[in-house]
């Protein structure tokens, strides 16, 4: 059984200042170019539904996409898209 996602929004920092466009810009690059280095381009677009859902504040949405794409949520305090994996059968 799949241990529940953090119903809390991430937190995110940088650096140095970006306006909410620059932050948008990198997410869209993140997200373009995360399936060439390793994994599944449909986990990935799993992944990236289920982020978007959890900025929408629809955690039960975010939890049906990783459950239904068999996303593994490890035990522990790090319950969030951002600490994941798959296991294929």
């Amino acid at each position: 059984r799949n241990e529940p996602l953090k119903k809390e929004r991430p937190k995110w920092k940088s650096d140095y200042p970006m306006t909410d466009g620059q932050l948008r810009s990198k997410r869209d690059e993140f997200w373009d170019t995360a399936p060439a280095f390793e994994g599944r381009k449909e986990i990935w677009d799993a992944l990236k539904a289920a982020a978007y859902a959890i900025e929408c504040n629809d955690h039960e949405l975010a939890q049906a996409i990783v459950d239904g794409a068999s996303i593994t949520l490890p035990h522990g305090k790090h319950n969030s898209v951002k600490w994941c994996f798959t296991t294929c059968s």
